[in-house]
């Protein structure tokens, strides 16, 4: 959001509304676009000027702020609603987050107060308007999540008819349109990730932009990581390769990309598609990338004769993080299947098909890392490979190297750990979640989770609260912060909330603690 925030300002005190004009002049981010004294001229304001925030006061003549609230939406929908009162007026304002307010705020305020609160009022904001632009490209965040669970197979065959149904898609057959930016790793270690996260926001959006040069609204799927898909029903026109080449011509970004076209399939098997999408992104690697893939490549016999045994002990050697194991087993397939390799794609095919094997145990345990970047983008290099033992060097160092990764991985979790403690207790007044813990130390939600309460006998949340109650019972004893104040200052946004928290944890409600204290 480029404009300001326009705030209306409503209390029956012209010093009080006088006040939150002069807190706000110096605010660039913020602009008081009118004030009221009473709850009737509220609305006829709120009529008038549309504000972003409403900040109202809960007592006033005429109307009281509780009357108001009620008939707020009426008048200016979408505007997000802050409750000012007085110590005396708690459970008024109680009543007013019931009747739909966002926040309130205790009188006197002060900027630091003031700002934190328009600062939670604006991400609501935010958030409603990136909700409204998906919305407005024609397939709900639900409708979203239902193609996403197909793709992933997640759903049962009454489950599919029964979401068909409620969501009013009707049954056909689809494609699956896979577009992959080539050098998606290399561009994900290069770019910070609001920047790669902009690239693969703009494919989307870019590809969505093609829906006018069909009959009906496509949906569009953002998988993250350089990628999304297109399902592509079989009733549209043009047909789905002709319009995978369309994306491929039309569709203007920094990066080059490749399209993959998958089987036609119904709704129920979608995944069936994806999967046969998936299959043939993977002949880039020898065919090279910047183009439509619909055909898959020639079934040799080289690529069904590698033993399904030999594979399994290739993925375990690399799961335990065993090198030699993994060595053993790479100079196994090697005297296996080499006297079968006639030709020099069924040597890359084999190149190709050990590393899938390597990135797979990767997705699995949910690494996502620079190392893991490093290890798979090293695939390009399989191109220049020139004869067999350079080939067997290749696979058998840089699948060696992602053993020793899982295996620092698995013995040395005390590290992720203490950076996981470190970022909670620098950040644990903000909302912490244990995903964007799980970010910032590259492990996975469930793995941190569980390494978590291995390492420590906490649970990461009940850590996050420990941290949060033993600094209230500093501010208790050292400071004159009300026990409101105190609580949005450790990141609870509902003072009752954190006095329950607190009673639980100390047997003690805050302002029993802080009187047995003073």
């Amino acid at each position: 959001m480029t404009e300001a925030i326009s705030i209306l300002v409503v209390d029956d005190e012209h010093l009080v509304r006088k006040g939150i004009r002069h807190l706000l002049s110096n605010q660039d981010e913020y602009r008081v676009v009118a004030d009221a004294s009473n709850g009737k001229e509220a609305l006829e304001k709120a009529k008038e000027y549309q504000p972003n925030i409403i900040i109202l006061d809960v007592k006033m003549p005429v109307m009281n702020g509780l009357e108001a609230l009620k008939q707020l939406n009426q008048f200016s929908p979408g505007s997000k609603t802050i409750i000012l009162s007085g110590h005396n007026d708690f459970t008024f304002a109680q009543q007013a987050l019931k009747f739909g307010a966002n926040d309130y705020l205790l009188k006197p305020t002060n900027l630091r107060g003031l700002l934190a609160a328009l600062e939670k009022a604006k991400g609501l904001i935010l958030q409603d308007k990136d909700t409204e632009n998906h919305l407005s490209h024609g397939m709900s965040a639900i409708v979203g999540q239902f193609y996403l669970a197909l793709l992933r197979n997640d759903l049962h065959t009454e489950e599919i008819a029964e979401k068909l149904g409620s969501l009013q898609i009707d049954e056909q057959s689809a494609s699956i349109l896979l577009v992959s930016f080539d050098d998606r790793y290399r561009l994900r270690s290069d770019q910070s990730s609001q920047e790669y996260r902009s690239l693969c926001v703009n494919l989307k959006q870019e590809v969505e932009t093609l829906n006018n040069k069909v009959n009906e609204p496509i949906p569009v799927l953002d998988l993250d990581y350089g990628e999304c898909v297109v399902v592509y029903f079989s009733s549209l026109k043009p047909e789905a390769a002709v319009f995978a080449q369309m994306i491929l011509e039309e569709v203007r970004t920094d990066y080059p990309f490749t399209v993959a076209v998958g089987s036609t399939r119904s709704l129920a098997l979608l995944s069936e598609s994806y999967r046969d999408a998936r299959e043939k992104i993977k002949m880039r690697l020898l065919v090279g990338g910047n183009r439509v893939i619909s055909e898959a490549a020639g079934a040799s016999p080289e690529q069904s004769q590698y033993p399904e045994e030999i594979e399994k002990m290739i993925t375990k050697a690399i799961r335990f993080g065993d090198c030699e194991q993994v060595q053993s087993a790479v100079e196994k397939m090697f005297a296996t299947v080499a006297p079968q390799l006639t030709s020099p794609e069924a040597w890359k095919h084999l190149s190709y098909h050990l590393l899938e094997l390597g990135s797979a145990v990767l997705t699995d345990l949910e690494v996502f890392s620079k190392e893991r970047m490093s290890f798979i983008e090293k695939g390009g290099e399989i191109l220049n490979l020139s004869s067999a033992e350079d080939v067997r060097y290749f696979l058998t160092h840089n699948l060696m190297e992602i053993a020793t990764l899982i295996r620092a991985m698995n013995t040395g979790p005390s590290i992720a750990i203490r950076k996981a403690i470190s970022f909670i207790v620098e950040n644990y007044a903000d909302s912490i979640t244990l995903q964007n813990v799980a970010h910032y130390v590259c492990l996975s939600p469930n793995y941190l989770s569980q390494l978590f309460k291995q390492e420590t006998g906490k649970s990461l949340l009940e850590y996050v609260t420990h941290c949060r109650v033993d600094e209230a019972k500093k501010l208790l004893v050292q400071s004159n912060l009300t026990i409101s104040e105190i609580a949005f200052k450790l990141g609870y946004d509902m003072p009752s909330y954190f006095s329950e928290v607190f009673k639980k944890n100390e047997g003690l409600t805050p302002s029993q603690y802080r009187k047995g204290r003073v």
